[in-house]
Parts: C-alpha cells; structure tokens; sequence
C-alpha cells in the first residue's frame, strides 16, 4: 500500500482518520435531515405512513 503515500503524503494514517471524521459529520448531518423532513414535511409523514401501511414494504 505504497501508493496511497503518493497520494496523501506521509501522514497517510493522519489523513484517513480526518477523511474518516469528516464523513461521519457528514452522515450524522444527512440523518438528521432526513428525521428533520420526516416529521416537519407532509409529503414525508405521508410516505412514512405510506411504507408503514403496507406490510409487504417492510419485509422487502
């Protein structure tokens, strides 16, 4: 895995975990969005209610 060295430098370890860190805000922000369009949006309550409503949804 020399390569990556090339790419990123000789702190490849040190960027990984940044890239790591960055990502995970990211989908926690994501998440939390789509929660926030769930509960405050009527097309999201209805198509919750939609996918709950059909049983075959929820085992597909």
């Amino acid at each position: 895995m020399r390569w990556i060295v090339y790419v990123i430098g000789e702190n490849a370890f040190e960027a990984r975990g940044i890239i790591h860190r960055v990502a995970s805000i990211v989908l926690i922000a994501v998440s939390v969005y789509h929660l926030i369009y769930i509960a405050f949006n009527k097309r999201g309550r209805t198509l919750v209610r939609i996918s709950f409503r059909e049983k075959a949804t929820l085992l597909n």
